[in-house]
C-alpha cells in the first residue's frame, strides 16, 4: 500500500553546480512524482556553502517543468515535504532524467554521420584543469572516428578556439542549459571530475571520467559521497590510477593514449 502523500516537495541546494546536481540526481524520482501528481518541487539555494553560483542554479532550476526557484524566506513557509522518507512509497516511483528546456534561439543539433562526444575542458579545482595541448592531443588522434563537442565556460572556451578548432574540434560555446541538453545528446562523455558526470547518472550513458585526487578529501571519501551510483557503473571507466591504485594529483598526469584506449 502506498501511503505517500500527494503533495508538493522541496529540497535545499548548496555550494557548487555540481553538488547542486548531485543533490537533485539523489532524489532522481522527483521527477516522476511531481508528474504523476501534478505537483511541484521547490528549490533554494545557498544557506550553507554559497559558492556563489546562484544566478546560473536558478536559470537552470527556472528551465525543468515541475521545479521552482523561490527565496530564502519562501521557501521556509511553504507546506511541503522536505525530506522524502522511502518507507512512503517512494520506490514505487520511476527513476526518470532531468530535462532541461532550451528556449528557441538556444536549440542546436549534432551531427549524425559519426558517434559525438562530449568533452569537458576542466573541472572547478586546478589539479582538474587540462592542459590543452593534451586536449589538442586527444582531439587529434579521436577526430577521424567521432564528432567532438568542446564545453565548458564560455569564455574558457572561446579562449582556446583556434587550437580547438584546428584540431578538429567543434567549439561549443553555450550556457549552461546548452551544456547540460549538449552532455545528455552525445553518445560519450569525456570530462574531468566535475558537474557533467551527474548529468549523466540516470542515463545509460558511457562515460570516460579523468579523476585525481583532491586536497579537501580522500579518494576513498570522495568515491562513496560524491559518486553515488556512478563508482561501480559499467558505464563508467574512470581514468587516473596509478600502478598502486592511487590517483594522480593532477590531471595532466594522465596519459592521453589510456583515455582513446578506453574509449
Amino acid at each position: 500500500m502506498n501511503l505517500f502523500p500527494k503533495k508538493d516537495v522541496k529540497l535545499e541546494l548548496f555550494s557548487g553546480i555540481g553538488d547542486s546536481l548531485n543533490t537533485l540526481c539523489i532524489w532522481n524520482r522527483i521527477p516522476a512524482y511531481c508528474q504523476r501528481h501534478s505537483v511541484k518541487c521547490f528549490i533554494t539555494y545557498g544557506r550553507i556553502r554559497d559558492c556563489g553560483w546562484e544566478l546560473m542554479i536558478k536559470d537552470l532550476i527556472n528551465r525543468v517543468d515541475y521545479l521552482e526557484y523561490v527565496e530564502r524566506d519562501q521557501f521556509d513557509l511553504k507546506d511541503a515535504l522536505l525530506i522524502i522518507p522511502d518507507n512512503m512509497g517512494w520506490h514505487n516511483y520511476p527513476i526518470v532524467p532531468m530535462q532541461v528546456m532550451l528556449r528557441p534561439e538556444e536549440e542546436f543539433q549534432l551531427g549524425t554521420d559519426k558517434k559525438n562526444i562530449a568533452l569537458q575542458l576542466r573541472g572547478n579545482d586546478r589539479v582538474k584543469y587540462w592542459d590543452i595541448s593534451k586536449v589538442v592531443e586527444l582531439i587529434t588522434l579521436l577526430q577521424d572516428r567521432y564528432d567532438i563537442y568542446v564545453y565548458d565556460k564560455p569564455e574558457f572556451v572561446d579562449a582556446n578556439r583556434k587550437a580547438l578548432e584546428d584540431a578538429g574540434a567543434i567549439v561549443f560555446s553555450g550556457n549552461l542549459a546548452q551544456c547540460y541538453n549538449l552532455v545528455q545528446r552525445c553518445d560519450i562523455l569525456v570530462s574531468p571530475d566535475s558537474w557533467s558526470k551527474f548529468v549523466c547518472r540516470t542515463m545509460d550513458k558511457r562515460q570516460i571520467l579523468l579523476c585525481t585526487q583532491v586536497g579537501y578529501m580522500t579518494q576513498e571519501y570522495m568515491f562513496q559521497c560524491c559518486f553515488n551510483m556512478i563508482y561501480g557503473n559499467p558505464n563508467v571507466t574512470i581514468v587516473g590510477y596509478k600502478e598502486d591504485g592511487r590517483l594522480v594529483d593532477n590531471i595532466n598526469e594522465i596519459d592521453v593514449g589510456k583515455v582513446v584506449e578506453v574509449i
